[in-house]
């Protein structure tokens, strides 16, 4: 490593209390009294008033915000309140003439304008609440859209200057990418070789909009020479006779993981043999093993060998149907006395709880054959996701909920992996996704609980049909290996004249993974079980559902008319289950979103004029669907049903 200081910007700022700042064009030294700049570190910035206005930096303590601070107990904040900024920090740094140098750092924005969601703090504009990072020049800005062109407000890169100067705008100074990141920390990363004993970083936000909350947030930054020693490798050894379903599943992995693969034994051995690697030989009989560790042993002593084995293609039969259940149920992330009603009269096939896993242990005591689904809530997913390491990454996250699971392991049937890290386009990010849910299906078995995984969590519309579906192969040959279920959330778009995705595009939406994703699954010969971890009506224009609160009680969906959202809902779940009817019972539950959201959710909350009716209906014990359609539609302000 080579030495920053203060790196993880975990100084306090006494230790070298200090204003001072470079403005640029020019590099004039000034000392701005709420510029309080890291110690070891200078703060830069451009200075057009009007266009590029002077930001302030402060520190930022986990003890205030968690979710601020990537690791250790401070980081670093770059905001401008209704003004833009185009700024950050930098330092240099002694090294050797002519290293190569890796320097990484993570960042993240608050983005927030006074829109609908003002000063909410988990909010960002264009991005919602979710956790993204977008590459530069992916997401467009000019299109009137506010929400769309919001995306792009924030831009992060990071730079190295390898002679050492002090103007990030030199023409020598190499950047990585830029990257619109939102509401939880991701890693930026960028190589160059130092011209001379000495190099500079830079850290650099810059924004668009004259937003309220222009908020950059930066930490454990480092600089580090990369050895010329190579890293070790993995080779993946396909077999020479195999299937084109075994060739294809091996093909999978390979592209899935970065791995290389090929035919080849003296290939693979030269390789792993040179860098201390692996060479991972599938489907070798028993009888032949011998030879070849011989084999490999006296000509490439250096590698270290694996065996694997494919899924054997479509040799291989369907599962055996399921037990049919009751597909509908709820989302729940609170307390609600509504939906405790309805999981003990309707006993539905799965639950979904968003934290609080120990109420896993009621919802077995009043209904035993219900599968209990557990999802950890985090607020900065990049942290696990963009780990170099998938299995890594999958393991940090598990431990977040690891020892709750030890505790309740005898109610918890299955866990999720991360939430809707997979978007249409975004083929980089699809492969990433991928690969860490492959690895937390192997840390969750690692584990020996009962519990399994539930993968592919996929937002409403994503990915793309065909070739990005396909991407998600590898996920779902571990999922399946591992008695997992395939997580896609499953909305259908409702608007007040009637338009409803569920007939003009079922497939496109609520009815995506079914009708999208499993012919391909099914034609690599995996039957996985669906267990859709979110479910419901949303706002929907045009094809398009954006991302917002809009759900039943929104103006524009359905109003908070619960018994137009009761036909909606028992819609759905006729289609799933005469899907399921055809396919082995494979689709176990479907979710709806969701039950003691409070405020944040407030137009998605199930309540008692909701989940009471949806009980009734299914249950059988007041009407038939057809009469309490015919009733609500000529009731009055009180739809729900009297005995």
């Amino acid at each position: 490593m080579v030495s920053l200081r203060n790196g993880g910007f975990e100084a306090d700022w006494s230790e070298g209390a200090s204003h001072r700042c470079l403005v640029f064009p020019g590099g004039e030294e000034r000392e701005p009294g709420n510029i309080f700049t890291p110690p070891g570190w200078t703060t830069w910035f451009r200075h057009e008033p009007g266009k590029w206005d002077q930001p302030e930096v402060r520190d930022v303590r986990v003890s205030a915000d968690a979710r601020r601070v990537h690791g250790g107990e401070k980081g670093m904040l770059l905001f401008t309140f209704f003004r833009c900024h185009d700024g950050g920090f930098m330092q240099q740094a002694d090294v050797e003439p002519g290293s190569r140098l890796a320097l990484s750092a993570w960042a993240h924005a608050w983005s927030n304008s006074n829109f609908e969601h003002e000063d909410d703090g988990r909010w960002s504009e264009g991005a919602g609440r979710a956790v993204v990072a977008w590459s530069e020049g992916s997401r467009p800005h000019d299109t009137g859209d506010p929400q769309q062109d919001a995306k792009a407000n924030f831009t992060f890169s990071i730079g190295i200057d390898p002679a050492g100067g002090l103007d990030p705008y030199a023409d020598g100074v190499v950047w990585c990418s830029g990257w619109h990141i939102y509401n939880g920390f991701a890693g930026l990363g960028v190589e160059a070789v130092a011209e001379g004993e000495t190099v500079t970083v830079f850290l650099r936000s810059r924004t668009l909009w004259k937003f309220k909350h222009n908020d950059a947030y930066w930490d454990d930054v480092s600089l580090r020479v990369v050895e010329d020693e190579p890293e070790p490798s993995t080779v993946l050894v396909l077999p020479q006779d195999g299937t084109r379903e075994q060739l294809s599943e091996v093909l999978d992995v390979g592209y899935a993981q970065r791995r290389t693969f090929g035919f080849s034994h003296r290939d693979a051995g030269l390789l792993a043999h040179a860098t201390g690697g692996t060479a991972v030989l599938y489907d070798v009989p028993e009888d032949e093993r011998a030879g070849l560790e011989e084999y490999y042993r006296s000509r490439y002593p250096g590698a270290v060998l694996e065996w694997a084995e494919t899924s054997g293609g479509d040799d291989e039969p369907p599962p055996p149907p399921c037990p049919a259940r009751e597909v509908l149920s709820v989302h729940v992330q609170g307390n609600s006395s509504a939906a405790a009603d309805y999981i003990q009269q309707v006993q539905p096939g799965v639950v979904k709880f968003v934290m609080g896993m120990e109420r896993g242990q009621w919802v077995k005591s009043v209904s035993p054959e219900t599968l209990v689904v557990y999802r950890q809530w985090i607020g900065h997913q990049g942290q696990y996701l963009e780990d170099p390491d998938p299995k890594r990454g999958a393991r940090r996250y598990l431990e977040t909920f690891l020892d709750s699971l030890h505790r309740n392991a005898d109610h918890v049937d299955y866990v999720e992996s991360l939430n809707e890290t997979i978007a249409t386009g975004d083929t980089y990010g699809i492969q990433r996704a991928v690969a860490f849910d492959a690895a937390f299906c192997e840390c969750l078995a690692d584990e020996g609980y009962p519990a399994r995984p539930i993968v592919l969590t996929a937002g409403v519309g994503n990915p793309q049909h065909g070739d990005e579906v396909k991407l998600m192969l590898p996920a779902v040959r571990a999922c399946v290996a591992a008695g997992g279920a395939v997580g896609g959330h499953t909305y259908t778009g409702c608007r007040v004249d009637g338009y409803r995705s569920m007939d003009d595009a079922w497939e496109h939406f609520a009815g995506r993974p079914l009708e999208s994703w499993d012919p391909v699954f099914v034609s690599e010969g995996l039957y996985p079980d669906y267990i859709f971890t979110e479910c419901g009506a949303i706002y929907c224009v045009n094809g398009h559902m954006p991302s917002s609160e809009a759900g039943w009680g929104y103006r524009e969906t359905l109003g908070g008319d619960a018994g137009a959202y009761v036909e909606v809902l028992m819609r759905c779940r006729r289609k799933w289950m005469d899907w399921n009817e055809g396919h082995g019972n494979r689709v176990l539950g479907a979710t709806v979103f969701t039950a003691g959201g409070g405020k944040d959710w407030r137009h998605f909350e199930l309540k008692d004029s909701v989940l009471g009716p949806l009980a009734d209906v299914i249950t059988g014990r007041r009407v038939s669907l057809a009469e309490w359609i015919r009733r609500w539609k000529l009731g009055g302000a009180d739809r729900r049903l009297a005995v």
